[in-house]
């Protein structure tokens, strides 16, 4: 019976790392893919009202790139929190650590905001700038 069950076990396991082959990783930034280009030019910003991280992210945005066409989605709507679902599913992100903001490029996206974060978003908007 033990042997049964460690066979039926290690097929579980196998079948289980096909599938995780099969489904590609998901693409966070990282400052290599610049040569790249994505495979959109639209920048989609998911928000919330009352997020500091938001706020700062928004406003590093404004003030570093005025010309940039943003389109800013705010999550706490029906039709936002919809969007946000789609894109979240269409990039493979990982559910339980989803937040705000979350800047997505293409199939390039930054999840959270910090002082690295406005490195990458440089990195990742300039090319779109030329």
């Amino acid at each position: 019976m033990k042997k049964w069950i460690m066979v039926l076990l290690v097929c579980g396991l196998m079948t289980a790392c096909e599938e995780k082959k099969e489904t590609p990783a998901p693409t966070a930034f990282d400052a290599s893919m610049i040569s790249t280009p994505a495979e959109s030019s639209e920048v989609l910003f998911f928000t919330k009202s009352m997020c500091p991280y938001c706020n700062h992210a928004a406003a590093y945005l404004s003030t570093q790139y005025p010309d940039l066409a943003v389109t800013f989605v705010d999550i706490e709507t029906p039709a936002g929190w919809e969007r946000f679902l789609e894109t979240v599913d269409a990039l493979k992100l990982d559910t339980r650590r989803l937040g705000t903001p979350l800047i997505v490029v293409g199939d390039r996206y930054i999840l959270g905001w910090s002082t690295e974060e406005e490195k990458n978003l440089d990195a990742l908007v300039g090319p779109l700038l030329k």
